[in-house]
């Protein structure tokens, strides 16, 4: 059996800063606007994608209160992991969102090293060099 990752559904409190968020960090080319199906963001990488809606406010945490998900990445050398974070970093320093985020730095732990990201609406999203 064959399993592949078709979409990434997103519950966002401004669906166009996380898309933001999202192109600078997975460098994503462009992104629509609205879906086919409805009112929302489609970030389309080759073989799958990000659909980003405007979350209720009933479903919202409080903004200092991280989510309840994680999303990890695994990377295919230290180069690239560097380079992502360099990429959030230059995000977080030209973005007005997330000015008050601490910056990300390395970790290293028995077999990998790795940093995490949080998205305007505090999901962690961890990028992973395994060694």
């Amino acid at each position: 059996m064959e399993v592949s990752l078709k979409q990434i559904i997103l519950y966002a409190r401004d669906p166009q800063v996380t898309a933001k968020f999202l192109t600078a960090l997975l460098d994503f080319e462009d992104y629509q606007l609205d879906s086919p199906k409805g009112k929302g963001i489609v970030i389309d990488s080759k073989g799958w994608s990000f659909f980003i809606l405007k979350a209720k406010a009933e479903h919202l945490l409080a903004l200092e209160e991280s989510r309840d998900m994680e999303v990890n990445f695994s990377v295919s050398s230290r180069e690239v992991l560097d380079d992502l974070l360099h990429k959030l970093q230059f995000y977080q320093y030209r973005s007005e969102e997330h000015k008050s985020h601490e910056p990300p730095k390395m970790i290293k732990d028995d077999d990998h090293i790795y940093f995490k990201a949080i998205d305007p609406d505090g999901r962690s999203w961890v990028f992973s060099y395994y060694q």
